[in-house]
């Protein structure tokens, strides 16, 4: 499997954004909320995103979304092309989710490659790895919308850190699909063939938040949590050696 490398020179660090789980056509979507991302992203300085997903709601008949208040689909994709239309050259890839799966499943047509065909930024597949070298640092990140159901919070970051057991040795793994921001710190020992020698690994798991108001929506009528409105934000330190590596987790809070 290919890789992405993204390379920025003559940065100090840039952020990155992970813009997931807006379902932009639910009655509760917060699109001010969204336009307020977008803003940031468009006018902040050496900033970036990606997206782990569910950009779209998807309302289809037989879906668990209300087909009869939810955008109609032709709708829901023009109007977030308009709108991520200003930062799509500051996106640095997007994987597949299961709301935009619907359809594939339904008809086989792939609405995260076809969103991201419209809009002429990368679509990196179910599971995408990127590179950004910062500098001379590398960073490697592998990116999943997630997966299943899980009301505590124990459930929700027992998948993300799965996703490390799938694809070993990232520096960051980044997920959605839960609504809820998170992340830990985690060490393992990896081999490095090309040296010879075992070297210690630290990698950072963090999941994104979402875009939908409480009141009215599924998660109150199913009595889940509500947890806060925005993005999960890594800022990645450039420098010329491996001992700069450093990255900063942030919470980007929509909700105030």
């Amino acid at each position: 499997m290919k890789i992405k490398t993204i390379k920025f020179d003559d940065v100090k660090q840039i952020k990155v954004l992970n813009v997931g789980d807006v379902h932009y056509g639910n009655p509760c979507c917060d699109r001010k909320a969204f336009k307020e991302a977008i803003d940031y992203i468009k006018l902040e300085k050496d900033c970036y995103w990606i997206s782990t997903g569910d950009l779209l709601e998807v309302a289809i008949k037989d879906s668990l979304s209300d087909v009869y208040k939810s955008l109609n689909l032709y709708d829901e994709i023009k109007d977030i092309v308009d709108l991520l239309e200003p930062i799509k050259h500051k996106c640095l890839g997007i994987v597949g989710s299961n709301h935009h799966y619907r359809v594939e499943r339904k008809i086989g047509l792939n609405l995260d490659a076809l969103l991201c065909e419209f809009l002429q930024i990368p679509y990196l597949g179910i599971i995408g790895y990127l590179r950004i070298i910062v500098g001379n640092i590398g960073y490697f990140i592998a990116l999943h919308h997630g997966y299943g159901a899980g009301r505590t919070k124990g459930s929700k970051v027992n998948k993300l850190e799965n996703f490390g057991n799938v694809a070993k040795g990232f520096d960051i793994y980044m997920m959605g699909h839960v609504h809820f921001f998170d992340f830990f710190i985690d060490k393992d020992l990896i081999i490095d063939k090309k040296h010879n020698k075992v070297v210690n690994c630290i990698s950072y798991y963090i999941t994104t938040s979402h875009f939908l108001n409480y009141r009215d929506s599924y998660g109150e009528r199913l009595l889940l949590d509500s947890s806060p409105k925005g993005c999960a934000m890594i800022t990645l330190f450039g420098g010329n050696s491996v001992k700069n590596k450093k990255v900063k987790v942030d919470f980007f809070n929509l909700d105030a």
